[in-house]
């Protein structure tokens, strides 16, 4: 079984401890900031100059409180940074990271190559659109064939003229309610995933998983699926909903470790989901892996803001590996487990 990696194909093997859901580079600078400060009524000179600042030490308790108000957090693409950053999760265990800045908000395969040989870790990206706002404009133009097209390319001929090929399809994303675009778009995805026998992951929209389901299902591989964000939202205590996906055959990301970030004030944000925290998110591991769904979870941090990063009082990359894996023994989660969400599951789903 083989593994598409930015520097060339590896065995599946050779993978080791891998975080399914990152980001190397990424710009969502106009897709969020603008959106979310458009919301608040009224505007504030202070909070414009909020919104515009560049981020400094003194301002990330703020910065954390409402995440993405602020257009320089949301500028993801220190590289130097972000490599050396990417050193410490190899010096602390880990193998491979998956990139998933879809086509449009950053996606840059040479810069990928570079902070992967300098940090010699595997390096695994491809094709992805974003939710509808982030979309290049040929997207809403094009049809699914095209689409799907587009996406085979990258998996057996090269991305961006290069001769890298994809390793993954994703994230595809999907708002609420999921816009026609995102849905074409999706539906590519799994006629692209169901030719190639790549993984596919969604950022979905939490009221529309059946669709989704459905889409992988009638075109793709639903056990080369995995559904990321499951753990934006505080989990349920009994898990319904996670486990419904997992019992199909899918699996389930819970990628959002390190970030707690909240909502100070609901009148911004009506309908505002309460935000899970680490705490949280143990706790929904610790009773998946007591009912044996130790074999489709995973785990990442989806690090794509300057908070998340060292230089900014973050975690950075080696987020799970220093601080939640030893909670997760505490807990009493055993080293097959652990092995099987960090190691197992991803090459699974990746190798083909």
């Amino acid at each position: 079984m083989r593994v598409a990696t930015v520097l060339g194909e590896i065995n599946a093997d050779q993978m080791g401890i891998t975080l399914p859901h990152e980001h190397l580079l990424s710009d969502v600078s106009e897709c969020f900031s603008t959106s979310f400060l458009n919301r608040i009524k009224p505007q504030t000179e202070e909070l414009k100059k909020f919104a515009e600042a560049p981020v400094t030490m003194d301002m990330l308790g703020e910065v954390k409180r409402d995440l993405n108000l602020n257009r320089d957090n949301l500028v993801f693409n220190e590289v130097e940074e972000n490599a050396a950053d990417l050193k410490r999760f190899k010096v602390t265990g880990g193998g491979s990271l998956v990139e998933v800045t879809p086509i449009g908000i950053g996606r840059d395969v040479k810069i990928y190559q570079k902070i992967s040989l300098e940090s010699k870790v595997h390096v695994i990206c491809g094709p992805g659109y974003y939710i509808q706002r982030a979309h290049p404009a040929y997207v809403s133009k094009v049809s699914v064939e095209e689409l799907t097209n587009i996406m085979l390319q990258e998996l057996t001929e090269g991305i961006d003229n290069t001769e890298i090929k994809a390793g993954v399809i994703g994230e595809m994303g999907c708002s609420h309610p999921t816009h026609p675009d995102e849905m074409k778009a999706l539906i590519a995805a799994a006629k692209a995933q169901g030719k190639t026998g790549v993984a596919l992951t969604i950022h979905p929209s939490t009221t529309e998983i059946d669709k989704y389901l459905d889409i992988v299902e009638k075109d793709g591989i639903i056990e080369k699926l995995y559904l990321s964000h499951m753990d934006t939202q505080t989990v349920d205590t009994d898990l319904k909903y996670q486990k419904l996906i997992m019992d199909t055959g899918a699996c389930i990301l819970l990628d959002r470790f390190g970030l707690e970030g909240c909502y100070d004030d609901y009148s911004r944000y009506p309908g505002a989901p309460d935000t899970c925290n680490d705490i949280q998110r143990i706790n929904a591991i610790v009773e998946l892996c007591k009912q044996g769904y130790d074999r489709y979870v995973m785990l990442s941090q989806d690090t794509c803001q300057k908070v998340q990063m060292k230089k900014y009082g973050g975690y950075g990359y080696a987020h799970i590996l220093k601080h939640i894996v030893p909670i997760l023994k505490y807990r009493g989660i055993t080293d097959s487990q652990i092995r099987n969400i960090l190691v197992e599951n991803p090459k699974r789903v990746l190798a083909r």
